[in-house]
């Protein structure tokens, strides 16, 4: 396949289909829906398999090819004009969890169609950068990332309203723990025990290397906006970045406290605000967590069953007193018939999953005829 007329394609078929007033309202909304403003109705945004014609590359594919990259980042993009939902339109350079780790020499690797797998350093590599510090920015994905932005920014810029409405935003950087653990190996978590200086000394360089590399990475890309909000994941999150932490859910709230929050305190500081993402349940340290120093925003990785009422009714009033939103709160289609929409009024945004088209076309419809936070 012509990936390069493929993008053609797609950016013709989103200059045609985008509605600046839409896109303005739209995004007013959100954030009003995350600063817990009354809103008429919360946002909703529906994510559903690409349709005929517009399959996604291979992982392998990607990872060759800017173009076959920036077209699967763009059939992202189609329910903004398919379905008209709250999707935001936006782009990123994709190139995994191992970005951050590449720059320390990490290797990677693509099994099947997955996203690559991430080699691990040996223990004297490990205490050459305790002993060093930072490794050089401009190693390993670095340039590949900085190219695959300028790519975007140039074939953006042939359609006027493309390049203003679909921002190009942070890739995944992880976090200092899970940046860490994917260098390190699952022995990390019994050298919290046996050596626990060393494993911070660790996590104090990458602490230093994701400061400094989102710092050039914020430089090249434009999904920031003037009144402390930013793009990512196809919708509009608080604060300047993403931050992840899903190694952490492993760990105790002491340890948690002890080993990661000091890092993401750092990380908080540099970008104030910032928002937290994690996969799986941490009801041990959550609410440590939506203490945490410049933190806005939590956006939770979808697990089937994970999140529910009780897991709302659980967080909500601590966030409702800081004024940390919940992001994209993701559910299948049954589960969001399920929620009780009551618990947040305002102050979150979901994002449904459906099997086809079709019954995202049922969900959206539903939403649109419902009262204001009514139920479907």
């Amino acid at each position: 396949m012509n990936y390069s007329e493929k993008v053609y394609e797609l950016l013709e078929l989103l200059e045609n289909g985008l509605v600046g007033e839409i896109e303005e309202e739209k995004a007013e909304r959100i954030k009003k829906a995350l600063d817990y403003e009354p809103v008429e109705k919360i946002p909703l945004r529906v994510i559903y398999p690409s349709r005929p014609g517009y399959e996604p590359a291979a992982m392998e594919c990607i990872h060759q090819d800017m173009d076959a990259m920036m077209y699967n980042e763009l059939i992202k993009c189609l329910p903004v004009i398919e379905l008209r939902d709250d999707t935001v339109p936006m782009i990123r350079a994709n190139y995994g969890t191992g970005t951050l780790p590449s720059l320390f020499g990490a290797k990677y690797r693509i099994m099947g169609n997955n996203m690559p797998w991430v080699s691990h350093l040996t223990q004297d590599e490990i205490d050459g950068f305790i002993r060093s510090g930072m490794p050089d920015l401009n190693g390993g994905l670095s340039r590949r990332v900085t190219a695959t932005h300028e790519h975007y920014h140039k074939r953006l810029a042939e359609f006027p309203k493309c390049q203003k409405y679909i921002r190009v935003y942070h890739a995944d950087l992880q976090g200092p723990f899970d940046v860490a653990h994917l260098l390190w190996g699952s022995d990390i978590y019994m050298e919290m025990y046996d050596d626990p200086d060393r494993v911070k000394a660790f996590l104090n360089v990458v602490t230093d290397t994701y400061i400094a590399y989102m710092k050039q990475i914020l430089s090249e890309t434009n999904a920031e906006t003037d009144d402390g909000f930013h793009y990512h994941w196809s919708s509009i999150y608080k604060g300047r970045i993403t931050l992840r932490e899903d190694s952490s859910v492993n760990l105790s709230r002491e340890f948690y406290e002890e080993f990661i929050k000091p890092c993401n305190e750092r990380i908080a500081d540099a970008f104030a605000p910032i928002t937290m993402h994690f996969c799986g349940r941490a009801d041990q340290w959550i609410h440590s967590l939506i203490a945490t120093r410049n933190i806005q925003g939590l956006n939770f990785g979808y697990m089937p069953g994970k999140f529910d009422n009780e897991f709302l009714r659980f967080i909500h009033k601590e966030c409702r007193e800081k004024g940390v939103a919940i992001q994209d709160y993701k559910c299948n289609e049954e589960e969001y018939r399920k929620l009780d929409r009551s618990i947040f009024q305002s102050g979150i945004t979901y994002g449904v999953n459906v099997k086809s088209y079709e019954a995202a076309c049922g969900i959206e419809k539903s939403y649109h005829s419902a009262g204001i936070c009514g139920t479907i």
